[in-house]
């Protein structure tokens, strides 16, 4: 069960993505998530990186990922430990949704913390203004170009279809078409797309 937040938050925290987008340089699709945490200072564990007794441990914890924080190598670090048996584009939100509460600055863990980072995680993955510029068929070529899972490609194109029925755009989303576009010889604008995701 999902939870809302209200339309001033969500907007909170979709600026919040294009800030950090920004702020680190992000402009290409998929979105490295890995990436992200490294210049985010962030360490990532995945679950194949963890002996028995540790991986038994973060099944029982977490569904396929979870944040903490610990003192390493002298300095208080944030860590982010995640399943990588799990798909890549699962991966990817999953990581994502870790980031969002760092991002968000979430102090404990709530049903309204994982609410944010969950709408963080799914703006983070295929902005709208994004989706638009590929002028997708149907669910399965937001899943090709943006490196998504298939469940979360379904909820992105539903996302992306209520988005089309609002009339006028945020300036931040055109600042993403900054940021993740240029203008082809026919003047039309294309993403961004990294080789390998």
């Amino acid at each position: 069960m999902s939870h809302r937040l209200d339309d001033d938050r969500y907007e909170q925290i979709k600026m919040a993505v294009v800030g950090l987008y920004q702020e680190l340089s992000v402009k290409t699709i998929p979105v490295d998530a890995w990436d992200i945490a490294k210049k985010l200072g962030i360490i990532l564990l995945p679950y194949t990186s963890l002996n028995e007794e540790q991986r038994e441990a973060a099944l029982l914890l977490c569904n396929g990922g979870m944040k903490f924080n610990r003192i390493y190598d002298g300095v208080m670090r944030t860590f982010v430990v995640y399943d990588d048996s799990t798909p890549i584009g699962r991966q990817r939100f999953t990581i994502l949704h870790e980031l969002g509460h760092v991002v968000l600055g979430h102090r404990q863990d709530s049903v309204l913390a994982d609410a944010e980072a969950d709408f963080f995680a799914k703006y983070a993955v295929a902005p709208p203004m994004l989706v638009y510029l590929v002028h997708p068929a149907d669910y399965l070529d937001i899943a090709e170009v943006f490196g998504l899972s298939r469940e979360c490609a379904f909820n992105s194109m539903n996302y992306y279809n209520k988005w089309l029925r609002i009339s006028g755009h945020k300036e931040y989303e055109y600042d993403l078409v900054k940021l993740f576009a240029q203008k082809d010889n026919s003047g039309s604008y294309r993403l961004r797309v990294r080789k390998s995701a």
